[in-house]
């Protein structure tokens, strides 16, 4: 059961609903990741997740949700990312 909660009291979701309910948290966090590997203060990535979100295009977020996997399994990650968010 999925049950969202705001000031306004429950929401039973759907089978739909729930599933577009993920997908709406799968971009957000996506989009969130990609921005704080950026080197984002956290409350600036979740302010401008909420905004992106709402206008890119589904491929453009897979792609990113790659690119972030990707340097996040990189072992020299650390190294090139560090100097990145120096610049």
């Amino acid at each position: 059961e999925m049950c969202i909660r705001d000031r306004y009291g429950s929401v039973l979701l759907t089978p739909e609903g729930k599933k577009l309910a993920k997908k709406v948290m799968h971009r957000h966090e996506t989009l969130t990741s990609f921005l704080l590997l950026l080197g984002i203060d956290r409350k600036t990535a979740e302010r401008d997740a909420c905004r992106i979100e709402h206008v890119v295009h589904p491929k453009t977020v897979w792609r990113l949700r790659k690119l972030v996997e990707f340097i996040k399994k990189s072992p020299k990650r650390s190294k090139w990312l560090k100097q990145f968010k120096q610049g």
